[in-house]
């Protein structure tokens, strides 16, 4: 997971808006949560519909504030690098 951190410092940092976060927020209860967790942020054009989405909220009209809870190295595939790209392209048009 560290690699998938380090992505996203490294492209979030080159880019001209934040697209795309990682922390350590509580989305859900504490005891709802994993033991080992980091909680990546995106800001996407619309609600993102998965079992995966801990929390969203429309910041703005338009604009929707996601949270995701990654645990496992297998948290990181292909969906989620595809929402990932998605936030990428949604910021590049604000």
């Amino acid at each position: 997971m560290c690699f998938f951190n380090e992505l996203l410092r490294w492209r979030t940092a080159y880019d001209r808006y934040l697209f795309a976060c990682v922390s350590f927020l509580w989305p859900r209860r504490k005891a709802e949560l994993p033991e080992n967790y980091f909680v990546l942020t995106l800001g996407l054009p619309g609600p993102l519909q998965s079992e995966r989405v801990a929390a969203k909220t429309e910041a703005y009209p338009d604009r929707w504030t996601t949270h995701i809870v990654l645990s496992r190295e297998s948290d990181l595939d292909g969906e989620l690098f595809g929402w990932v790209e998605r936030a990428h392209q949604f910021a590049q048009r604000k």
